[in-house]
């Protein structure tokens, strides 16, 4: 086990075997980030939330660059590309009508932010395109999907909506 710490973390604990990474977390007090076999992720706080997700963007950018080892399941890392349209559209997020969202790190190396509660299902995806594509559900079963989207345009009316309401 290593153990370490950073401007950004508090603690950070890793976890490995010859494999590659089995658990990762690490709490900062603004975000938990978790690595697991499967998936990379972050939680967070509700404080200074539009800083809390550049951070936690930053955060995840850095692993992504200064780690040389995918995770198993990881065919690659997001782009710096990516990073900066996540970044782009996280500063167009209406973040005093609409929660949070989760962001993870997908195995193809698309940036995800997740919003999911009982009223629905968002999950938005950047690969460092310029554009955003996103997929969402409803209480009822409804879908909406939505491809190509500007991310400097924020985030889709039909999606404010359903997060809001």
């Amino acid at each position: 086990m290593n153990t370490f710490d950073t401007r950004l973390m508090n603690s950070h604990i890793v976890e490995t075997d010859f494999s590659g990474i089995l658990s990762d977390y690490f709490d900062n007090g603004l975000f938990k980030q978790e690595v697991s076999k499967n998936n990379i992720s972050c939680d967070h706080s509700r404080r200074s939330p539009t800083l809390s997700l550049i951070k936690q963007l930053e955060y995840l950018s850095r692993i992504s660059n200064n780690d040389s080892d995918l995770p198993p399941n990881f065919s690659r890392w997001p782009t710096n590309v990516a990073f900066d349209d996540a970044r782009a559209f996280v500063l167009k997020l209406p973040l005093m009508k609409i929660s949070m969202p989760k962001i993870l790190l997908a195995e193809d190396g698309e940036i995800n932010f997740v919003w999911e509660n009982e009223e629905c299902y968002v999950d938005l995806g950047f690969y460092g395109t310029g554009f955003y594509s996103y997929f969402a559900r409803n209480d009822q079963g409804k879908e909406i999907m939505g491809e190509r989207i500007d991310v400097h345009t924020g985030l889709a009316n039909p999606i404010i909506d359903l997060l809001s309401g």
